[in-house]
């Protein structure tokens, strides 16, 4: 990827949520899991983001595109519009793993029911589906590296995903990206 493209996906990664401003915030620290109008509800934030940053004249125009579809799914299972891998870009995919991860790895009740799967299982076996595999591979290298890093100062647990959050929109993102398009990240 091109350095502007990295920015305009840190800038995607920043702004994809926005939409969220218009959900109910007692979806957000619901203890169950949300029943299928509430589920519409929080689902609808991608069309509300877009709907916001549309008209804004961003230099990357591929922003528009990540905040409305970072929730579409491999198979075409995803959100808003249903569509598979191969009709995403690849930024799109970077950022909804990325946003997944971040769902799986928050402090909130909401996350105790995301991704219940992933969690089953160790971080080398780990395989989320409907997600891009060489993204993952990205994902997963960046995520040993910090827990090897975390490990060398003694962290907590806590104290690392706090860390790793912050991190992950700042520099895992553009890791991913050149680790997707086929180039080696320096060790």
């Amino acid at each position: 990827m091109e350095s502007s493209e990295v920015v305009a996906l840190r800038s995607a990664g920043y702004l994809h949520d926005i939409g969220k401003v218009a959900v109910d915030k007692h979806l957000f620290s619901k203890a169950s899991a949300l029943d299928a109008d509430e589920f519409r509800a929080m689902a609808d934030h991608t069309l509300v983001g877009y709907n916001i940053v549309k008209d804004v004249h961003f230099p990357w125009p591929q922003v528009t595109e990540i905040v409305r579809g970072h929730h579409e799914r491999g198979d075409g299972t995803g959100y808003p519009d249903g569509l598979r891998h191969d009709e995403t870009s690849l930024p799109v995919r970077i950022v909804a793993l990325a946003d997944t991860f971040d769902a799986m790895t928050m402090n909130v009740p909401i996350a105790d029911g995301c991704h219940s799967e992933w969690r089953s299982t160790s971080s080398s076996s780990w395989r989320p589906p409907n997600l891009n595999a060489e993204v993952l591979q990205a994902l997963l290298l960046q995520v040993r590296r910090d827990a090897t890093e975390v490990a060398a100062f003694s962290c907590s647990r806590a104290a690392w995903r706090a860390v790793w959050r912050q991190r992950m929109w700042i520099s895992w993102l553009p890791c991913c990206s050149i680790k997707s398009a086929g180039t080696q990240i320096p060790g």
